[in-house]
This record gives structure tokens, C-alpha cells and sequence, in this order.
């Protein structure tokens, strides 16, 4: 008895879709200091680690590895790859945290907490992601080569001692036995070459703030710190009376100043200059003397010697909660950036400014002024969905050029991190109008002044125009709806605004500062399907969604196929007639091919194994 051969018959699209290479894409900028350190993930970053190049896909930054997941499935997860990972004895790894994704519900996060012989490592773990309980993913942060001595010289009471030394006032700690709040940690030294401390972590109150400070279990220094905010209320011009994230001019000081307490965020009043003055400082555009501070202790003042215009804080306020929204998003800052708060500038915007020794000194900045509204009156830029906006153009950092096509795509998708932003702010609105908030209302996403790419957009200059087609595909995207081409209706599902704006951020990765309209389609369908796997729902919602803005063609995942798709050689008559398979649902205006054996032939084929047509017999 002759063996059965059994094929299964398949249907592809003949279309050309651009893509760009991985070893093409541009990494993202390492922006914290600890990922410059050599020691950080050390085996997954060693070129000649090419036994763990059989288990990834790639491997971005300094430790975000995609894994295969037919490898992982069939051979093992993480325990049967530690060593290639760097992740052996006497390193443990202790689950602390374990989330179900909002957007995929058969997507799992866990977290995890390094330990190097039983002590707790600072900043060391990894988040791994599992896929119906296949890990698909892992964020490494592994400390390696940890070759200090691990017996303190400081017990316990010495170090609070050395704490209480620190400071001006009395600390207050949470429990009954401030040992009880005192942790023995690795930590490193990112002043000097990434070297490793053993120390001493703690956290109490001094006055009303929360303070942790850690000490050199060696030597007794306190050499790293960090406190809370103090946040005083201050008057806004559009959201009444807020809180602001800002901080003591010094540990226990009695000034108030408007920048984060890790500093991250600095908010300078530049209204008393003019409108040049913005941009033509020198050396630095932001003197010290500008940097609003107060000695009040519960509301920033707009009278008096500390007077500073609401539109100053507000600038403080729409940034500082802008940027932690993007940033837990995932979206990368400079470890420290300045805002303007201007009353004589026209406008909001992103922009660098360089001195020094061969321009080696770079500042990054946002600045808000003002725009006038349809009737003439001056209103604030200084708004959520501005912020988010102009800190996007921060992140990308002119990825995407100047101008033409890949300006406006840049410009999309500030626009579309601008109204995540504002949706995950206090304000808690989708509008999908910048400056909707206080009236501005500068464009409409949702029904731009050009709405598609074909043939609207023709030789457009303006790139904010140029982004009205993405601009709309998003908000169809969230929204979704029906439309109707060639006498077909075409149904998008909505997405929340979360997994819509997850597709754009995974995009990123693969366009370029020369990417146009269809190479950003080729991109949202490549990331869609990163995320949630071929012909998956939202596949077929972001390529449905560009089709209802002029860009590219419907999706084609699930066409309906009328006949038996599995067939076996030896039920195949002499005759022909046996194969007979019929597309219920083609798309007009496409091509339709079709694959099987080499033995087999179709009635009127183009060229042997290949039949092209809708109706396919054998």
C-alpha cells in the first residue's frame, strides 16, 4: 500500500508590502546612566553568546529579547537557558509582581526581584511576558560580576545613626524599631564606573516629607537620596487650583522650587523676556534667577515678590503629569529637561539648545505660550494633550525629518500620544482636538482638513496637515465604525485607546526618518501582529482602518473559502473535477494565487503549482 501524501492547499495575496529590516531599525536612546554600565546584563549583551542567539528573535537596547516562541514552547522556558542569561547560582530570582496584560488577556507580566547570595540586588530583576503560558518576552536588568565583599562593617543602629547624622531635622521611621525599616542592599556607584556598594536602604519622614537614603555599609557616607514632593497647590489659567510635583530647594530647606524632586523636570517663568529672549540666552537659556521659588508653604503665589503668572505653573502641572503617563507608557526622556512657561510666545513647541566647547553641552526644552482662539482671545498652550504632544517630539527626537510625508506621520503621532495623555491625565478626556480643553481647538483629528492620503494630500507642505490621514486612521481605529468602498461595507471594532496606541509605539521600531503613508501601514500591521499574531482581529482592524483613509487595501486574513481545504493524492480522479474550491468573499480588484503540489494541475493554471483566479478546479 502505497503511503498517503496529504496537503493543505493555500491562498496568498500576490502584493508587494515594504518592510524595514530589523538590523536597520534604529535602537532608542539609553538614556539612564545604569545601562551604561558593562556589568548590566552582561552575558545577554556578549557578542560571543551565540548559543542563546538560537533561542531570540532579536534583541534591543541592552536586554529586551523577543524570544521564539516554537523554541521555548518545545524546549524549555527560562530554567533551561539560565546560564545563557546570566542568571546562575548564586543569583536568585524572587516573583513580585504578576499582571494579566488589559489587552490581551492570554498575555501575562511577571516581575521579578534579583537576589545575589540571599541580598537584595537594587534595580536588578526582569520582567518576563508569557504568552498562554509560553514566555514570548523578557526586560532584563541582571547585575553581573558583583565582587564586593557582602558582611557590613556598619550594623544596623550605626547606619541609622549615620542617617540621623545627615540630616538637619529628626527622622521619623514607620515603625516601632527603625531597624525594622532598614534593608541591606547591592548597589551601584553610577559617579564612579558602575561600581558596587553594599549599603544600607531606609526610608523615613523628615517634616512632611518621605525620604530614602542609602549608606555605604563600609564607610558610613550617605551617599544617595531621594525625596518626595512637596506639593503646594497653585492657580491655574484652565484647571482652577492644582497640586504641583515639586521640591525643597535642599533636603529639609524651607524654599519651594518649581522642579521634580529628582529633578527630572525644571519649570522656568520666561515671561519677563522677549519673545527672542526665549531662544537667544547665552551660554544657557534657563539662569538660575528664572527658576520660580517660593517661601510660602501651601499655595504658590501670582502677588508679591514670588509672583509668577498661573500659565507658568500650569506649564509645570500639564508637563510633570504628561510626562509620567507617557513615561510608565514607555515613551524615553532625557534624565532631566527644562519647560518655559512664556506669556510672550507665540505657540508651544519642542526644541535643543547647545554651548559650550563644541556645542557639547545640549539642553532639551519644551516652552508654552499662547494661541488666539476663533474669537481673537489669547488662550494657553500649556494644556495635557500639548504636553503630551511636544514630549512625544522629545522621545522620537526628529526620527522622522523635517518635512513631507514622514513630518506629518511625526506628527500623527505626537497627536495621537497628546490625546492618550490627556485621556490618562486628571482631565480624563478623548476629544480628539488638540487645545479642545480651554477652546483652542487647534485641528480635529477625527475629520481633518485632509481626511485621506489619496489624492488629497497631493504636494501639501504643511506637516500638520500632511497628518490629518494617520490622524483619522486612529481615530477609527479607537472609535471604529462602517464604511463603504466599491459597493462593499467594510466594518473596523473598536479598540480601547491603549492597545491602538501600543500598535503606533511598536510601529516606531520600524520606520525610518525617509518612512511615507504606506510604509506606516506596513508598520502598524507588522507591530499588530507582533503583538497579537497573524490575522488576529486587530490586524484586520488596523489595515481596515488606513482602508477607510485611502491607504493600501482591506485585510485579508480571513477570506471564506467554499470546499474541503485538505485533500489526499489518491482520491484525486484521472478526470479532474475532484478539487473544486470557490472564494465566497474576494475583494474587487485584487489578485487571488494559488498554491499546491507539483503533480497536481488545475484547470487552467498560469504556470505549474499556480493557479490565479477566484474559482480554482483540478
Amino acid at each position: 500500500m502505497k503511503n498517503s501524501r496529504c496537503f493543505v492547499l493555500s491562498i496568498i495575496f500576490s502584493m508587494m508590502v515594504n518592510l524595514v529590516n530589523s538590523q536597520d531599525m534604529p535602537q532608542g536612546r539609553e538614556l539612564l546612566k545604569v545601562q551604561e554600565c558593562d556589568k548590566l546584563n552582561k552575558t545577554i549583551r556578549d557578542p560571543s553568546n551565540t548559543a542563546l542567539a538560537e533561542w531570540v528573535n532579536s534583541i534591543e537596547g541592552t536586554g529586551f529579547i523577543k524570544f521564539n516562541l516554537e523554541k521555548m514552547q518545545n524546549d524549555g522556558g527560562l530554567d533551561s537557558m539560565k546560564s545563557l542569561l546570566g542568571m546562575s547560582n548564586p543569583n536568585s530570582f524572587t516573583v513580585v509582581n504578576e499582571t494579566i496584560s488589559k489587552i490581551n488577556p492570554d498575555v501575562t507580566f511577571v516581575t521579578t526581584q534579583q537576589y545575589y547570595n540571599g541580598i537584595y540586588v537594587e534595580g536588578g530583576g526582569y520582567i518576563q511576558g508569557f504568552i498562554n503560558c509560553v514566555t514570548f518576552f523578557m526586560n532584563a536588568y541582571i547585575m553581573e560580576d558583583i565582587n564586593i565583599g557582602l558582611s557590613p562593617s556598619l550594623t544596623k543602629q550605626q547606619a541609622i545613626a549615620s542617617a540621623q547624622g545627615h540630616e538637619s531635622g529628626s527622622p521619623v521611621f514607620g515603625s516601632t524599631n527603625p531597624e525594622d525599616d532598614i534593608q541591606l542592599v547591592i548597589d551601584r556607584d553610577l559617579t564612579v564606573s558602575c561600581n558596587y556598594i553594599l549599603a544600607w536602604k531606609m526610608s523615613y519622614l523628615i517634616g512632611n516629607q518621605l525620604k530614602t537614603v542609602f549608606v555605604n555599609a563600609t564607610n558610613g557616607s550617605v551617599y544617595k537620596e531621594s525625596l518626595q514632593k512637596r506639593g503646594l497647590n497653585a492657580p491655574t489659567a484652565d484647571y482652577g487650583e492644582v497640586s504641583l510635583s515639586d521640591s525643597p530647594n535642599f533636603p529639609g530647606g524651607s524654599l519651594t522650587l518649581l522642579r521634580t524632586p529628582s529633578n527630572s523636570v525644571r519649570t522656568f517663568d520666561k515671561s519677563g523676556t522677549n519673545e527672542g529672549g526665549l531662544f537667544s540666552s547665552i551660554p544657557t537659556l534657563f539662569a538660575p534667577s528664572l527658576l520660580p521659588t517660593t517661601s510660602e508653604t501651601s499655595l504658590w503665589p501670582t502677588t508679591g515678590t514670588d509672583e509668577h503668572e498661573p500659565e507658568v505653573y500650569q506649564a509645570h502641572y500639564v508637563t510633570t503629569n504628561a510626562r509620567d503617563v507617557l513615561d510608565a507608557f514607555g515613551l524615553q526622556f532625557p534624565t532631566t529637561f527644562f519647560v518655559a512657561g512664556h506669556a510672550n510666545v507665540e505657540g508651544a513647541g519642542y526644541f535643543t539648545n547647545t554651548y559650550g566647547p563644541n556645542n557639547s553641552t545640549v539642553e532639551e526644552a519644551l516652552y508654552f505660550g499662547w494661541l488666539k482662539d476663533g474669537n481673537g482671545v489669547k488662550l494657553s498652550t500649556a494644556l495635557f494633550d500639548a504636553a503630551g504632544h511636544e514630549l512625544t517630539h522629545m522621545h522620537l527626537s526628529g526620527k522622522f525629518g523635517n518635512g513631507g510625508e514622514p513630518g506629518g506621520i511625526e506628527e500623527a503621532i505626537c497627536d495621537i500620544f497628546g490625546e492618550y495623555a490627556e485621556q490618562n491625565c486628571p482631565s480624563g478626556l478623548t476629544d480628539w482636538i488638540p487645545g479642545g480643553q480651554n477652546g483652542l481647538n487647534i485641528r480635529d483629528m477625527a475629520s481633518p482638513e485632509i481626511p485621506n492620503y489619496f489624492p488629497e494630500i497631493g504636494e501639501e507642505d504643511d506637516v500638520h496637515d500632511i497628518a490629518g490621514p494617520m490622524s483619522r486612521w486612529f481615530t477609527i481605529l479607537v472609535d471604529g465604525g462602517t464604511f463603504q468602498f466599491a459597493g462593499q461595507n467594510f466594518v473596523v471594532n473598536s479598540m480601547n485607546i491603549s492597545a491602538a496606541a501600543q500598535i503606533v509605539f511598536s510601529s516606531i521600531n520600524f520606520m525610518t526618518s525617509g518612512s511615507d503613508y504606506l510604509d506606516a501601514r506596513a508598520a502598524t500591521i507588522a507591530a499588530a501582529e507582533l503583538i497579537y499574531g497573524e490575522c488576529s482581529d486587530e490586524v484586520e482592524a488596523v489595515a481596515t482602518a488606513w482602508y477607510a483613509v485611502g491607504v493600501g487595501y482591506p485585510a485579508h486574513c480571513k477570506l471564506i473559502v467554499a470546499g474541503a481545504l485538505h485533500y489526499c493524492e489518491e482520491y484525486l480522479g484521472t478526470s479532474g473535477g475532484n478539487v473544486d474550491l470557490t472564494l465566497v468573499n474576494p475583494i474587487s480588484g485584487y489578485t487571488y494565487k494559488w498554491i499546491y503540489p507539483l503533480d497536481w494541475h488545475a484547470i487552467g493554471e498560469s504556470s505549474p503549482q499556480t493557479y490565479i483566479g477566484t474559482h480554482l478546479r483540478m
